[in-house]
């Protein structure tokens, strides 16, 4: 676990990881979720994972993008390091807290939103670097100006 810096906050003392879980026990001593490397690295292996298949299909299927694909992988896979190290920072520092006085149901909830919400805003910053094909409307359908010669030759009722 890294960096191990020691934290007081509101009278309760941990120490504050990006790389790495503390083992969180219960009022009874008894460990609720195993901590340490071998629990890090299991998120951060299953996490990759994900990315393996969701790359791939926002690249393909989403955005339907035809350009460099190691470019874009390296992008992606930055945005992914990115997120993993702010959301392990974040939830670092408030997560030991939440976990002696809530409900592992009422944290684990406010980790979902937090982990979103730093994927929201980062892969939104990913998605303007990594270029995506412009989606143009056919020529057939383009709006007409008056005074012009182009006619819509489709018509859509909704």
């Amino acid at each position: 676990m890294w960096p191990q810096i020691p934290v007081d906050i509101a009278g309760y003392s941990y120490k504050w990881n990006i790389l790495g879980y503390d083992i969180a026990r219960n009022a009874a001593g008894e460990i609720v979720i195993g901590g340490g490397l071998g629990y890090f690295l299991s998120y951060e292996i299953g996490s990759f994972l994900a990315q393996c298949i969701n790359f791939p299909l926002q690249r393909n299927i989403t955005f339907k993008s035809h350009g460099n694909i190691l470019y874009q992988a390296i992008w992606y896979l930055i945005a992914w390091v990115l997120i993993s190290l702010f959301c392990n920072g974040i939830n670092g520092l408030w997560l030991p807290i939440a976990q002696a006085y809530f409900s592992p149901a009422v944290y684990n909830l406010l980790v979902t939103f937090i982990t979103s919400g730093v994927s929201m805003v980062i892969y939104f910053f990913a998605y303007k670097i990594i270029p995506a094909v412009r989606l143009n409307a056919p020529r057939s359908i383009q709006p007409t100006y008056p005074f012009t010669k182009t006619v819509l030759t489709h018509s859509y009722v909704c």
